[in-house]
């Protein structure tokens, strides 16, 4: 059926005289129901941005440069999570035609993550009949990156103790992090240097605190020391218990003297 109405859709434009073609394929138009969506109306958007900080919102307002007949649905997409539009990633407007002349609001939202980069995102607007747009925003990264350390407090001398290090934020591609005493001829660390990625920043990674054997009998505190380009110096504070004899209390009789227990 479909093959037979385009033959004889063919055989009556090639009868039909150049001077009235235009007016007959409209009256075919109208005869099968036939919508042209070209509406020869543009975009009009407002408020737009060039850069949106992590965490903020601006308005981006649309509207259409003439009206549209009917009621339409625009699309507007990023080809970036970093950037969403009414907390989507890809949101249709619904658009009454009466409507189309007016400032219609979305929010262009820089969504909170877990790295350190400043995203470029391309933003595109479309809808059936007409030419869509797109422009670029870039996501300011607002995060600063710090280390994550915990472990024992309190160890004793001639014993060892563990730390737990890792970063509260990934890195753009890897970090080497230095570890240290502030006193290594009392508490040492092991390993002293390791590195973060992308994938393991967030696993912790553990070192191992010594504290040396001394000849005074005091507990003293010592500062660990974590350091890496592009993260603030990360510290924690570690008690080495002293474990040194003392002799005992010496208690003199008339006729002897003998150890004894002074309380």
């Amino acid at each position: 059926m479909k093959l037979i109405f385009k033959i004889l859709f063919f055989t009556f434009l090639v009868s039909c005289k150049p001077s009235k073609l235009d007016s007959s394929i409209s009256d075919i138009k109208l005869l099968i129901g036939w919508k042209d969506t070209n509406y020869n109306s543009n975009f009009f958007i407002s408020g737009n941005s060039s850069s949106i900080t992590e965490g903020k919102e601006i308005d981006l307002r649309i509207k259409f440069t003439s009206l549209i007949p009917e009621d339409i649905v625009v699309n507007i997409n990023s080809d970036n999570p970093a950037i969403k539009i009414n907390g989507e990633q890809s949101y249709n407007l619904n658009i009454a035609s009466a409507n189309t002349l007016i400032d219609q609001v979305v929010k262009l939202q820089a969504v909170e993550d877990n790295n350190l980069d400043t995203e470029e995102v391309m933003v595109s607007i479309s809808a059936k009949g007409v030419l869509g747009i797109s422009f670029k925003v870039k996501a300011i990264d607002n995060d600063v990156m710090n280390f994550s350390i915990r472990g024992d407090t309190i160890i004793n001398e001639g014993g060892s103790g563990k730390l737990y290090v890792a970063l509260t934020k990934a890195p753009d591609s890897f970090i080497v992090a230095y570890v240290s005493s502030s006193n290594s001829n009392y508490l040492t660390v092991s390993p002293i240097q390791f590195t973060f990625t992308k994938s393991n920043y967030t696993i912790e990674q553990l070192i191992t605190v010594t504290g040396l054997p001394d000849d005074n009998t005091i507990s003293e505190d010592f500062t660990v020391s974590f350091l890496a380009d592009g993260v603030p110096e990360g510290t924690f504070k570690v008690t080495v218990s002293d474990a040194s004899y003392v002799p005992a209390n010496v208690c003199i009789l008339e006729t002897s003297t003998l150890p004894c227990n002074l309380k």
